[in-house]
């Protein structure tokens, strides 16, 4: 019987294979990523996303556009205290490098997501993984802030019941979309109901 493969080597895994693809793959994903989300989310809602990483699906083509249509971006900053706060973004905006992530950060104020949430209660948060099964688990980078917030046992799972106007989607690369078991998912992780590749946007099965 084959030994079940644990999320550190599957991570270690879809990392080297993110490295392999050439720039020039990852700027044709960008665009189709950037057209799809255009499509997807309305103009006039908040954005909550990530600044990629090297090798990561890149949202800020996206981004860029939505705030150039009059859409508000936020998107993390990561304080001492594992955990995730947000700043309004532009692309003009000055970035630097964490202190506790190899992220960059925007300078300004930083808000809880109550407190966006206060100005209005619909809202996108477009969260990066790993990969994503298609029963909803997500597999991330292991530092667990977004399981911290949004997870089931996060401080904002009671803000995100089937009902509510946040939407969480996922955005992943095509080949990491796998299917139900292909990793450990506990109980505090987080779930998401879409999936958004280059390719397509999909609902999960618990999105039912």
């Amino acid at each position: 019987m084959a030994r079940e493969r644990s999320k550190q080597e599957i991570r270690a895994e879809l990392r080297q294979a993110r490295r392999r693809l050439s720039g020039s793959v990852l700027h044709a994903r960008a665009e189709q990523l950037s057209r799809l989300l255009l499509e997807q989310i309305p103009a006039d809602q908040r954005v909550l996303a990530y600044l990629p990483t090297p090798g990561e699906p890149d949202v800020q083509q996206f981004l860029t556009a939505h705030h150039g249509r009059g859409g508000e971006v936020f998107v993390p900053v990561i304080t001492g205290q594992r955990q995730m706060l947000w700043v309004s973004w532009s692309p003009q905006a000055p970035t630097q490098r964490s202190d506790f992530a190899p992220v960059e950060e925007p300078e300004g104020d930083r808000l809880h997501l109550r407190e966006i949430l206060q100005e209005s209660p619909e809202l996108t948060v477009l969260v990066p993984a790993v990969a994503v099964d298609r029963a909803g688990g997500r597999l991330g980078q292991g530092g667990g802030y977004y399981d911290s917030l949004l997870g089931p046992e996060g401080a904002a799972a009671s803000l995100l019941s089937p009902q509510s106007a946040i939407r969480v989607i996922a955005v992943v690369h095509p080949e990491e979309t796998l299917e139900p078991g292909s990793f450990e998912v506990l109980p505090h992780d987080l779930r998401v109901r879409e999936i958004v590749t280059s390719e397509r946007l999909l609902r999960t099965a618990i999105y039912c």
